[in-house]
């Protein structure tokens, strides 16, 4: 193989390369697309500090709407987008469901997403600071 045809094969192999990571990227986005939306929201944002703060026992919907200026069917709207993405869970104790952070599931998806980005980056030749 002469010089010509073996610089042709390298770059269609780092085209391809690059256009597996772009799209290994993009799918990952699109896992995490939800909780980019779900905390893009301040009162989403607020409510998940609140419950944070709380620790690990959670946190009831009269306690969290006691803290805004937000109806309960409203909180609960809230909260339903943060459970459906991932990013907090849930348990009964007689007639109140208190609600709590749990990241296991999603922190996984995210430092894979980010750790997606920091390749491309290094690929496409862009500095990582």
């Amino acid at each position: 193989m002469d010089e010509n045809n073996l610089s042709d094969t390298i770059s269609v192999d780092q085209e391809q390369n690059s256009k597996d990571t772009i799209d290994t990227t993009n799918k990952l986005l699109e896992k995490c697309g939800p909780f980019f939306e779900a905390m893009g929201d301040t009162v989403r944002q607020n409510l998940f500090m609140n419950m944070a703060a709380a620790g690990g026992g959670g946190v009831n919907v009269s306690k969290l709407t006691s803290k805004t200026d937000l109806s309960r069917p409203a909180i609960s709207h809230h909260l339903k987008v943060l459970k459906d993405c991932g990013l907090i869970e849930s348990y009964r104790e007689g007639t109140k469901n208190y609600y709590y952070v749990d990241l296991r599931k999603k922190l996984d998806e995210l430092k894979s997403f980010v750790a997606a980005v920091e390749h491309l980056l290094a690929v496409e030749g862009a500095p990582i600071k």
